[in-house]
């Protein structure tokens, strides 16, 4: 006979912002899609850092939101759930910003009458380093602030030393 255990729902705190990771990790690739075909299609300038960076933002986005997905899942509080996402919130937004920020950028550029190729390319650097930025925040810190929070759940094993094998001590 199996068994079947309910599974707790998140806080609603939680549920919140699970939402603005997952939404942020959909639209990022989406935005990310739509540059590759531009980048492949050629007859739009849509520079190749560009696409790298939006490539890497959804990647980074994405392992964000496995781990806040996870540790909503291990029963944190809403203190070590903010704690344990810090970066991958400040990243989400940050990101959020970023694309509210094209579709605007591309209306004030028509409305002021400049030239698209060189808007585009003047803020292809910043927006090429903002990707490897956010892969490397959420790699490092806020993969260490994931584990933290997951250690008040789930206390890791305290580390040994291993004894040494008896046949090694002795030689004969």
């Amino acid at each position: 006979m199996v068994t079947q255990t309910r599974r707790r729902r998140s806080p609603p705190f939680q549920r919140r912002w699970l939402r603005v990771y997952w939404t942020s990790v959909g639209l990022l690739c989406l935005f990310a899609f739509w540059g590759t075909l531009a980048y492949q299609a050629g007859g739009a300038t849509f520079p190749l850092a560009s696409l790298v960076s939006l490539h890497l933002g959804c990647g980074a986005l994405i392992l964000g939101a496995t781990l806040a997905t996870r540790l909503s899942r291990t029963g944190v509080s809403d203190m070590w759930f903010v704690k344990g996402t810090t970066t991958t919130r400040a990243t989400a937004v940050g990101w959020l910003f970023v694309l509210i920020s094209i579709p605007g950028g591309v209306i004030l550029v028509t409305l002021l009458g400049l030239d698209v190729d060189d808007v585009t390319l003047t803020t292809a650097g910043v927006l090429g380093s903002l990707g490897a930025v956010a892969i490397v925040a959420v790699l490092g810190p806020g993969y260490t602030e994931y584990r933290e929070a997951l250690d008040t759940v789930r206390p890791s094993l305290p580390y040994t030393t291993p004894e040494p094998d008896a046949r090694q001590a002795h030689p004969r």
